[in-house]
């Protein structure tokens, strides 16, 4: 997108960064360096997966389906979930600063391909915000890959690209990131779970009190599991005109002696 995420992959790659990590292993409990928000939570540690993904807060279990996906592991970050081989070549490595944290899989192998290699990184950020950032790709297209996010019970989150060949690219930056909903807007329920055929009702209030007149706008998004439709945008303009000014001709009127319960007029 042409106003989408700026690409600047962080190098991290050293000795001391490096995870040593096996086939199908985690580097758990892991240390942040800072608390991060994560769907109104704070979290200070994460597990790592060689397979290309994050657990915010760590946990167990290794469903990873089209997010949000109810199943264990919950809380993740799906940088690019597939099945790579450390072993064979490339590694995972992990570095902290005093706003972010680096996760990269550099110059991993596949499972299927020998002469494959892809890289990649998360960026996890103390303002709550989460980039994903896709390097060099060698004969690997993402055919089978998982990108997406969730919550701490896989009912809210998103799957950003599901099994879609070519969607990963060099220089692909993806940017996670909570907005704050305006105070001259608010929506109710802001998240829910619907099954198969449900609907349900949402309300939204434009709200001019306490604000000035001027055109007001926003985008309001609808995330889901949907691999075709995981994220549909809805414009929401809101043209508020001001609030009427009362001028007097003068700047002091005397009505004389006024009885309760009388009127007078000033003319």
């Amino acid at each position: 997108e042409e106003d989408g995420p700026d690409y600047e992959w962080i190098d991290i790659v050293s000795q001391e960064n490096a995870l040593n990590m096996r086939n199908d292993s985690y580097a758990r409990n892991t240390e942040l360096g800072f608390e991060f928000n994560w769907y109104g939570n704070d979290y200070s540690t994460i597990d790592i997966a060689a397979n290309g993904y994050i657990i915010i807060g760590g946990g167990g279990g290794n469903s990873i389906g089209p997010a949000p996906y109810p199943m264990d592991p919950n809380n993740l970050l799906i940088v690019c979930h597939y099945y790579y081989r450390p072993e064979t070549g490339g590694d995972v490595y992990f570095a902290t600063f005093e706003d972010y944290t680096v996760i990269s899989w550099v110059n991993l192998v596949t499972q299927d391909r020998n002469d494959s290699r892809t890289n990649f990184q998360a960026i996890i950020s103390v303002d709550g915000s989460v980039k994903y950032q896709y390097g060099p790709q060698i004969n690997y297209n993402a055919r089978n890959a998982n990108i997406g996010y969730e919550n701490e019970d896989g009912r809210i989150g998103a799957t950003i690209s599901y099994q879609q060949e070519g969607y990963v690219q060099e220089e692909l930056a993806i940017l996670i990131y909570n907005e704050p909903i305006p105070d001259w807007l608010s929506i109710e329920p802001r998240s829910g779970v619907l099954a198969g055929g449900e609907s349900t009702d949402m309300t939204i209030n434009l709200i001019g009190e306490g604000i000035a007149g001027a055109n007001y706008n926003a985008e309001l998004h609808f995330r889901s599991n949907d691999p075709v439709n995981s994220d549909i945008v809805i414009d929401i303009n809101f043209e508020l005109a001001d609030a009427p000014v009362i001028q007097a001709a003068d700047d002091t009127h005397n009505f004389g002696e006024v009885y309760i319960g009388v009127l007078d007029d000033w003319d």
